[in-house]
């Protein structure tokens, strides 16, 4: 069953500087088998205090970190989800030990594996004008991405992979997804500029086929339809969803 995007929320503070952010997202109802992805980048005081996330709940809900690369006194960046969210609009709510520039981009995400979602990470702390992960996944899953970076380099996304974000510079945050490949999938960025940035790769587990014919092709005509109407899908990834499609 393949995963859906059901909204992306973001939240952005430009060039302020301030506390964790909390804010409202929505999550949608009717929908089976539903995941809240949160990827947050973020910098530091400008001070040279490394900075950290200290909770991260969704509606009073402690939420798990599935992989992050934070404490540092520049760029950072952490991955956290929860499964079978509150319905309904509720306040997403993030705590740090000291104030910066925040990024945020909350996925509501639907026929996730419900016991084992985030099976597989990757992480990537480097000066560079390259950022790359190879991460274990397989085929129905699909890999999730952010990056935060120093500067305002132009990004130029990996050649499979979908943007899904994109926020204020300086720090710079982008995010994307890419289908599952079997036995591993590569995540990847260039920019114009070296600078240093951090780098988040999680592997989202589709939930087991199952259920009824029409909830299947219900859900893969919602992400067809999803794809389309984003208007940038690579030409292999519409061609990925066509398929499943109509294997129904």
């Amino acid at each position: 069953m393949a995963i859906v995007i059901d909204s992306i929320t973001t939240y952005d503070s430009g060039a302020t500087k301030e506390g964790g952010p909390s804010f409202s997202v929505t999550t949608p109802a009717g929908r089976p088998r539903q995941l809240l992805l949160v990827l947050f980048g973020f910098g530091s005081d400008d001070l040279g205090n490394p900075r950290q996330v200290t909770s991260m709940t969704y509606a009073g809900q402690a939420m798990t970190r599935a992989v992050g690369l934070d404490n540092l006194t520049d760029e950072n960046a952490v991955a956290y989800y929860i499964v079978a969210p509150a319905a309904g609009a509720n306040t997403l709510a993030i705590s740090t030990n000291i104030t910066g520039r925040n990024r945020v981009a909350a996925l509501m995400l639907s026929n996730v594996d419900q016991s084992t979602p985030t099976p597989n990470t990757g992480s990537q702390n480097t000066t560079s004008d390259t950022a790359t992960i190879t991460i274990t996944s397989s085929i129905g899953n699909t890999i999730f991405d952010i990056y935060c970076k120093a500067g305002s380099a132009t990004p130029t996304i990996g050649a499979d992979q979908t943007q899904r974000f994109d926020l204020s510079t300086s720090p710079d945050v982008n995010g994307s997804t890419q289908p599952g490949t079997d036995p591993t999938g590569v995540m990847s960025w260039t920019f114009t500029a070296s600078s240093h940035l951090v780098y988040l790769a999680v592997d989202v587990k589709a939930a087991p086929t199952g259920g009824s014919q029409t909830l299947g092709m219900f859900s893969r005509l919602w992400d067809f339809y999803r794809g389309l109407e984003a208007g940038r899908l690579p030409a292999g990834e519409l061609r990925r969803r066509y398929g499943e499609l109509m294997s129904i």
